[in-house]
């Protein structure tokens, strides 16, 4: 474990000392564990982190929550780092789905999630699947991105 992550545990540890273990800052908390173990190749660490975060959200708030979406998001690249693509596909799939019927339908953070179960797809060999989820989310990036935005080069590409 890293110094920034023994460092995050312990954050969350005085957090839910101080606060109890339900506090959406406790949530808040354990993303911030999960995406740092997440960068630093311990995908499974992340994924029982980011469980942790879902249990507490889920309790708080409506599970059509964007905060929700985002923690889906985030379990389903622990299981596409770790090839379980079928458990990958599953977190992304409820993450599009909270988006899209609770969420903001023309909003970036949606492209990047089409781009991963594009992605998926790609790598299951379902090229038609993965091209039409592309061109859905280069036409979000081209609606709420500027015209020069990386993003619309990259989703181009």
């Amino acid at each position: 474990m890293s110094l920034e992550q023994a460092g995050l545990l312990n954050y969350v540890q005085r957090l839910v000392e101080t606060l109890g273990p339900e506090h959406l800052a406790v949530a808040d908390a354990w993303v911030k564990l999960g995406l740092s173990q997440l960068e630093n190749g311990s995908a499974a660490g992340a994924d029982k982190c980011f469980r942790q975060a879902l249990s507490v959200r889920l309790k708080s708030v409506d599970a059509g929550d964007e905060t929700i979406a985002h923690i889906h998001y985030y379990i389903g690249l622990t299981h596409f780092e770790r090839g379980d693509f079928a458990e990958a596909e599953l977190a992304y799939q409820t993450c599009l789905n909270i988006y899209e019927q609770e969420c903001h339908p023309e909003d970036a953070f949606l492209a990047t999630v089409l781009d991963s179960l594009a992605s998926l797809n790609h790598d299951r060999d379902r090229l038609n699947t993965a091209e039409g989820l592309l061109k859905r989310s280069l036409f979000i990036r081209l609606c709420v991105l500027e015209s020069f935005d990386v993003a619309i080069a990259e989703s181009l590409n």
